[in-house]
């Protein structure tokens, strides 16, 4: 979330290439996500694969816009206390954060916590990014969430900026 828009694409050459260096993935010519298939797209590394048994790909895409995740959507959840601000008002805001590249900040209606809309759990909710890691596993009855915590971790320790986690169930 740290990407802005200008330098997007040079951060995707970043990203993949330690992505390919550290072992999480691997070049494959054949990898794509068929709802990201015009992005740069990769096999799971070694790295991914002991931590996953399944197959999967990783899409980098560098597209400024809101991010979805899909289902049974909600609004983000404060941190602190777990209250799920409107989902409603968070699209407005969604849209207005795109537009003007300024990200809101959301107060809990029930502790007062004060933070940034990307802060929030937003597992299953939308953000704003100019830079996305599309992960996606094959095997939907497989657990990804050794495989995601374990990436996470690494890319904030490695590569620093703000990630964020959401799921998105087509």
């Amino acid at each position: 979330m740290s990407v802005d828009e200008a330098d997007a694409e040079g951060h995707l050459v970043r990203v993949r290439d330690w992505f390919r260096r550290t072992g999480w993935s691997e070049a494959d010519p054949a990898a794509y996500d068929e709802y990201y298939e015009m992005y740069p797209a990769d096999s799971f590394g070694e790295r991914s694969s002991r931590l996953f048994a399944g197959n999967g790909v990783y899409s980098f895409v560098p597209l400024h816009g809101i991010y979805i995740g899909g289902g049974d959507s909600y609004g983000p959840r404060c941190r602190k206390c777990g209250t799920e601000y409107d989902l409603d008002e968070t699209v407005q805001l969604a849209i207005a954060w795109s537009d003007s590249h300024v990200e809101p900040v959301l107060s809990c209606t029930s502790c007062s916590r004060q933070e940034r809309m990307g802060d929030w759990e937003i597992l299953g909710s939308l953000t704003v990014a100019s830079f996305a890691i599309i992960v996606d596993v094959h095997d939907h009855s497989l657990n990804p969430d050794p495989l995601i915590a374990a990436l996470l971790e690494e890319l904030r320790s490695q590569l620093g900026g703000r990630w964020v986690h959401m799921v998105e169930n087509i």
